[in-house]
C-alpha cells in the first residue's frame, strides 16, 4: 500500500519554438531535352514522360535522364528566403543515381553520385538534382521531401535493348495507282516546342482527327515500352523500316509520330503511328509486307511485319440490314460492302456514297437521313442506328459514286406483335412435340 507514502511525480516538457519559416507550399518539376514542366525552362537529358506522368529513359551508364527540382514558396506565391527554408531532400530507390546538379556529368561509379541528397533547414529554399542511369534496366522511384514530409514522387523506367515489336493495324488496303493510306494528326502540347526536338524525341498526343494506318510498340525484355521513331538510330542499335516489295508499297511508314498514351484517342504509351504510301505501279490484288527490323548493339535482331494489300476505287456497292425484321425503336446495323473493278475490297478510306448519304423512308430518331458520305475500311462500313418508331416496311436508299441506286428493306413490328409471333412459334413447336409423343405411344 502507498497510502502512508508521499509520492511526487514530475514531468518536464520541453516546448520548442515554432520554426522561423514562411514555407507554405512546394513546387516540383522535371525537365529534360524532351520535356519541361517548370514554365518553359529547357534542359538536356533523354527522359520522356508518358501521359500518366511516368518517365522513361535509356539504361545507358552515365546517360542523363534530366533535372528534378523542388522550391519552397510563401503563401503569397514568392520564393521563400533561404534563411527561412525548411529542410529538403531527394532520395532514390532503384537503378540509377542522383547528384547535385552543379557537380556536372559523370557515371554512377565516379564516387560523386549518391542515392540521397539533402539540405538542412535555413540553408536553401531550392534543391535541384540530376538523375543519371547506371546502365541497369528497371524501375526507380525518386522522392522529394520537405521537413521530412513527402511532397512529390516520380516513377522512372529505364529501358534496355529491344526485345519485341508489335503491330496494331487499323487500315491494311492501300490505293491502286499510288496514294497514302491513313492520316496522322497530333497535338504538340506535351513536347517542349512546336515539334522540332532536335537530337531528342518529340512525344505527342494523338489528335481527334488522327486516323493512322497502323501503330507499332517496341518493348525491352522487361516489357517496358521504348519511344522509337521510324528513323531511330542510337541508344541500343538501329531500326530499319522497309517494304517487301517497293513496286507495291513505296513508303512503309510516312509522317510518323510517337504518342504519350493518354486521352480519348490514345492507342498505347509510346506507340509509333504511321501512314503508308502505295507505289504508282501498285495494282488491285497485289500485296506486300511492312517490315520493322531492329539491329541491337549486342548482335541480336528483332523483326516484325504487317501484311497489306492493294484495292481500287469502289465499283460495286451493296447495302444490307443485319436482320430481316426489327421491333420498333430497337438497335439496327446497316452494312455497306464495296468492291473494286477486279472484285477485290475497295481501298481503305474509299468513299462509297454521294453526299446525300443513306435516306430512310420512315423517321429514325427524328431524322430521315442515316449517313452522309461514308468511307470503307476492309471494303466495309457499318451504319449504326435505331429502327423507326412506327411499324411497316423500312427501306433505306442511296446512290453510290457510280450513280447506281442502292436500297435495302426490313420489316418493323411493334413489341406486342413480336411477342405474339414468338408465342405462336412456341405453340406450334409444342404442338409438333405433342404429336410426336402421341405417335410414339400409339395414342389416337
Amino acid at each position: 500500500s502507498l497510502s502512508s507514502i508521499d509520492v511526487e511525480q514530475r514531468l518536464t516538457v520541453n516546448v520548442l519554438p515554432a520554426a522561423n519559416t514562411e514555407s507554405a507550399s512546394t513546387r516540383t518539376y522535371f525537365t529534360s531535352g524532351q520535356h519541361t514542366d517548370n514554365g518553359g525552362y529547357g534542359d538536356s537529358g533523354y527522359g520522356v514522360k508518358d501521359g500518366a506522368g511516368v518517365i522513361y529513359s535509356p539504361a545507358i551508364s552515365g546517360e542523363l535522364v534530366g533535372r528534378f527540382g523542388a522550391t519552397q514558396f510563401t503563401s503569397g506565391g514568392d520564393e521563400v528566403a533561404d534563411n527561412k527554408a525548411l529542410s529538403m531532400s531527394w532520395s532514390l530507390t532503384g537503378p540509377g543515381c542522383i547528384r547535385s546538379y552543379t557537380v556536372g556529368s559523370g557515371d554512377c561509379s565516379d564516387g560523386v553520385s549518391i542515392s540521397a541528397l539533402s539540405n538542412p533547414a535555413a540553408v536553401d529554399s531550392q534543391l535541384n538534382v540530376r538523375l543519371d542511369s547506371d546502365g541497369t534496366p528497371g524501375t526507380t522511384t525518386l522522392t522529394a521531401k520537405v521537413d521530412g514530409k513527402v511532397v512529390k514522387t516520380y516513377t522512372v523506367k529505364f529501358f534496355g535493348q529491344a526485345k519485341t515489336i508489335s503491330f496494331v493495324a487499323a487500315q491494311t488496303i492501300g490505293v491502286a495507282g499510288g496514294g497514302t493510306t491513313g492520316s496522322t494528326w497530333w497535338d504538340y502540347s506535351i513536347s517542349n516546342d512546336d515539334g522540332d526536338c532536335g537530337d531528342y524525341l518529340c512525344i505527342r498526343s494523338a489528335y481527334e482527327e488522327n486516323d493512322s494506318a497502323y501503330t507499332v510498340v517496341v518493348k525491352d525484355a522487361l516489357g517496358t515500352p521504348m519511344p522509337i521513331e521510324s528513323d531511330y538510330s542510337g541508344w541500343f542499335g538501329n531500326l530499319v523500316v522497309t517494304s517487301s516489295n517497293s513496286a507495291v508499297i513505296s513508303d512503309p511508314c510516312d509522317d510518323d509520330f510517337i504518342e504519350d498514351g493518354a486521352g480519348l484517342y490514345a492507342v498505347a504509351a509510346f506507340a509509333t503511328h504511321c501512314e503508308f504510301v502505295s507505289a504508282s505501279t501498285a495494282t488491285s490484288g497485289q500485296s506486300a509486307n511492312l517490315v520493322w527490323t531492329i539491329f541491337n548493339n549486342d548482335g541480336t535482331t528483332v523483326t516484325a511485319s504487317q501484311a497489306v494489300t492493294i484495292g481500287g476505287e469502289a465499283k460495286t456497292v451493296t447495302v444490307a440490314f443485319d436482320k430481316t425484321s426489327y421491333v420498333i425503336g430497337s438497335t439496327a446495323s446497316i452494312a455497306l460492302t464495296a468492291k473494286d473493278a477486279a472484285g477485290n475490297p475497295a481501298y481503305d478510306g474509299a468513299s462509297v456514297l454521294t453526299p446525300a448519304g443513306l435516306a430512310s423512308n420512315l423517321s429514325t430518331s427524328g431524322s430521315g437521313v442515316l449517313a452522309t458520305t461514308t468511307t470503307v475500311v476492309g471494303g466495309k462500313a457499318t451504319v449504326k442506328t435505331f429502327a423507326p418508331v412506327v411499324p411497316g416496311t423500312w427501306t433505306v436508299s442511296g446512290t453510290d459514286l457510280n450513280g447506281v441506286a442502292l436500297s435495302a428493306s426490313a420489316t418493323i413490328t411493334n413489341a406486342n406483335d413480336a411477342r405474339l409471333a414468338a408465342l405462336i412459334t412456341k405453340i406450334n413447336a409444342l404442338s409438333k412435340l405433342i404429336k410426336k409423343i402421341q405417335k410414339k405411344l400409339s395414342i389416337k
